[in-house]
């Protein structure tokens, strides 16, 4: 058996999904914008619902254990009862997937992979002939899943691909590709900073600058502070 050994939130049973589910979103290159990972502590970890509903599994309680089953394959998880974030269990994507016979390839931002998607780290599940990309973020999925829920994506290309790069406290920063329909995704890039004012995110400034002056984060209302907690170049 193959226990999660990480402090995992809640655990949401579906008895039946099927594979593939249109409930999952793809965007452009097959990226899923309803799936997000997390790297926690070397891994990367998803919610397990979505990724359920992906490999169409089906899950079910074992005595302790619950077990996520695709034909004769199963995975069992030991999950604890509190649900404190309201969100659903997150798991090991590479130790579920794999187990259930589908399999996991790394790509990491200098990859020509992640160069395809304006050097994005991210996931790739393969499953037969079939391929979906799960963008790697900074932050956990339910806090990922509430920034894109607030902000305005428009018809951007953040509607497709948009990776939390750093969360300090009520900051965010984004890393937001470009978008070209004739040549795709180029070099240059949007750094998004945003600030969660009466629980919602929104955004204090979107630059293709790699530094910023003091000026120009006063004059965006961000603090030296909160910039340098979100690793941004400050000029002197």
């Amino acid at each position: 058996m193959c226990a999660c050994r990480l402090p995992i939130v809640v655990v949401l049973l579906i008895l039946c999904a099927h594979a593939w589910s249109a409930d999952l979103t793809a965007g452009r290159h097959a990226v899923l914008l309803d799936l997000h990972g997390y790297n926690h502590a070397g891994s990367v970890v998803v919610p397990l619902a979505p990724l359920v509903h992906l490999l169409g599994a089906t899950v079910s309680e074992v005595g302790e254990w619950t077990a996520i089953s695709r034909g004769e394959q199963v995975v069992y998880l030991k999950l604890p009862q509190s649900r404190p974030e309201g969100f659903g269990a997150l798991v090991q994507l590479r130790d579920v997937t794999e187990t259930l016979g589908a399999e996991v390839r790394y790509r990491g931002p200098d990859s020509a992979e992640a160069a395809m998607l304006g050097h994005i780290p991210h996931v790739e599940l393969i499953d037969g002939e079939r391929m979906a990309r799960v963008i790697i973020h900074a932050a956990p999925p339910h806090v990922v899943g509430g920034l894109l829920a607030d902000i305005d994506r428009g018809d951007r290309c953040t509607g497709f691909l948009l990776r939390v790069s750093t969360v300090a406290g009520e900051w965010a920063k984004t890393h937001e590709p470009q978008w070209h329909e004739q040549f795709g995704f180029e070099q240059q890039y949007v750094t998004g900073v945003l600030q969660r004012v009466e629980g919602h995110w929104q955004y204090a400034l979107r630059s293709t600058k790699v530094s910023h002056s003091r000026e120009e984060l006063e004059a965006a209302g961000i603090p030296v502070a909160a910039a340098q907690a979100l690793g941004m170049e400050i000029e002197d």
